[in-house]
């Protein structure tokens, strides 16, 4: 077994990732030793990735992820034939306990020897005949008993499923549906017959870019026609007046399933020449803006459905994986993403080749796995699963937006940022209110040094949404860290610090040049405290995620003002 695991540690993939080397030693150490007991989620996170004693493996998917990894770098070492030792190390699926297999030579062939010679018909016929019949009247009497206690077990059955009590009603099971918006036409109040075409400009816009989101089906409706009512539908109805010079338009969406209006906005706009597009296009995306994304009053139900089974979900499908994706990238919350990945692997045991659910996977492995590098990792092969399942995405959804983001987010974690830059791009260009991709797009842009257009690009993503996510803001903090505006620098990084740790580390050094006493006392406890930064230092920790050399540095001057002692900058603490 030690010889196993001495050519294994040796392999150049696992020199490469030290975590996965010490991860594997650890549990075969502890087999070996008798304590296989004691190999659990909880021992291996504080034992072999400095988890802290408060570690909790339900809400933090880090072994698991990483187990994943390892089996699959072990089955990829045998599948090679790259081992002389007798005895293989295998990882079972769902377990963290290692297993030995002894792989035995090829036995060599022996022939088969005939049938010994017996006498003559008579002593065959009476050595062989009894035991036979002996051997039938034992069976039959054998089933008959089986099949009496299997009759008496079914009648107890019946008769207690008639006399129990009810259960007692829990949360909803009826797994909620993918929203559909039905879109009807806007009816003219006005007296300008143009505006009848304007209206129809109008529906086409409006269809066409809710078409673009992926997680929402478009259907049409004729004017006065009703809808049944049918639960996680809508109906989107409007009007459009002319007055003052320009128009008003006024959309109206309605939840079918019970009649209540859900949201309801007017707006103003100049009076579109004739056949002009240009505002119907500007209407509807600012429409569209407010009922596509997550946080938007068409995917309430659905939001509902999801907290109400917080503890357990019931059931999985695409659409309430997808919401468990949602609340995961929102917030990068451990205990988010490890639900998101729950909901995931039992989706994909069922239904292996969903794009969006393959994608969806790969961002969530790649988030563990990228949270817990170490300056000396190597990203590229720490995320190639990650990398292997987004591609696989985008080849069973080339159209996909959704597909796209994830595997820019993938390359931009394992350092190809103009692979990444391309990726978004093409994301950005199926989607153009996908603002998730935009922020990112943002973020990899400022690590290609080009820290202006990664500002605007940054700003359109925020503007371009009304609940932009906490993490939008992080790079926002850090321009404004590096333009002077420290006030704004503290605010936005405030903001980011709800969505990753990288907000509270720019929210700290900007206090600390400006001498914000109050807002270091808020951040620097919380900074000093992350397990992240503990087991790296800081400097090095951001040294993975920011590339530009003088942003560093500024930082690193903030730090030192906010109270980070200097040991703590550059090595683990």
């Amino acid at each position: 077994m030690r010889t196993a695991l001495g050519e294994l540690l040796s392999w150049s993939e696992l020199l490469r990732s030290p975590q996965l080397a010490k991860f594997l030693n650890h549990i075969v150490d502890a087999k070996l030793s008798g304590q296989e007991a004691g190999i659990k989620a909880y021992s291996i996170a504080v034992d072999v990735f400095g988890r802290p004693p408060s570690f909790d493996p339900q809400t933090d998917p880090i072994v698991r992820v990483q187990a994943r990894r390892l089996r699959g770098l072990l089955q990829e070492f045998y599948r090679q034939d790259l081992s002389r030792s007798p005895v293989r190390i295998t990882l079972p699926v769902g377990r963290y306990v290692p297993e030995f297999e002894f792989v035995a030579p090829e036995p060599e062939e022996v022939p088969v020897a005939g049938p010994p010679e017996v006498g003559g018909p008579t002593e065959s016929a009476g050595v062989g005949e009894l035991p036979a019949r002996s051997s039938r009247r034992r069976f039959w009497i054998q089933a008959t008993a089986a099949a009496s206690l299997v009759l008496l077990v079914g009648l107890l059955l019946v008769g207690l499923q008639i006399f129990r009590e009810p259960p007692s009603p829990g949360p909803s099971t009826e797994l909620p549906q993918e929203p559909t918006v039905y879109i009807s036409a806007f009816t003219n109040l006005g007296e300008l017959p143009g505006l009848d075409g304007f209206g129809s400009r109008l529906n086409d816009q409006l269809s066409s870019i809710l078409a673009q989101f992926e997680d929402v089906q478009v259907g049409f409706v004729e004017p006065g026609r009703p809808l049944g009512r049918t639960a996680g539908s809508f109906l989107l109805s409007g009007t459009i007046a002319s007055g003052g010079g320009g128009i008003e338009v006024t959309a109206v969406l309605t939840e079918t399933g019970t009649g209540s209006t859900v949201w309801n906005r007017t707006m103003r706009q100049p009076l579109p020449p004739a056949g002009d597009d240009a505002i119907a296009a500007a209407t509807a995306r600012q429409i569209m803006r407010e009922l596509g994304p997550f946080r938007s009053p068409v995917h309430a139900p659905g939001r509902r459905w999801l907290d109400a089974n917080s503890l357990q979900l019931p059931a999985v499908s695409g659409y309430v994986c997808l919401l468990t994706f949602r609340y995961a990238r929102e917030t990068a919350n451990p205990a988010s993403i490890a639900k998101a990945l729950d909901c995931h692997d039992r989706l994909l045991a069922q239904q292996p080749d969903l794009p969006l659910a393959l994608a969806a996977e790969a961002w969530l492995e790649g988030r563990v796995i990228y949270n817990a590098a170490m300056p000396a990792d190597r990203m590229d092969l720490a995320l190639a699963r990650p990398a292997e399942l987004a591609e696989r995405a985008v080849r069973l959804a080339p159209e996909s937006s959704f597909a796209h983001e994830q595997l820019a987010s993938i390359q931009n974690w394992q350092e190809s940022y103009r692979t990444a830059q391309r990726n978004y791009a093409i994301a950005l260009g199926f989607e153009p209110l996908n603002t998730d991709a935009r922020a990112s797009y943002a973020i990899t842009l400022a690590r290609l040094g080009d820290l202006d257009e990664a500002g605007r690009q940054a700003q359109m993503a925020i503007a371009d949404t009304p609940t932009p996510a906490p993490w939008y803001y992080f790079l926002p903090s850090l321009i404004a860290l590096r333009d002077g505006r420290i006030e704004q620098a503290i605010a936005d990084g405030r903001t980011a610090a709800q969505g990753g740790e990288v907000g509270a580390i720019v929210a700290l050094a900007a206090a600390g040049l400006a001498g914000d006493a109050a807002a270091v006392a808020d951040f620097l406890p919380r900074v000093m405290s992350m397990e992240s930064l503990r087991r790296a230092g800081v400097l090095p920790w951001l040294g993975i995620r920011i590339k530009d050399v003088q942003m560093l540095e500024l930082l690193a001057d903030g730090l030192r003002a906010g109270g980070i002692p200097e040991s703590a900058l550059t090595a683990p603490f």
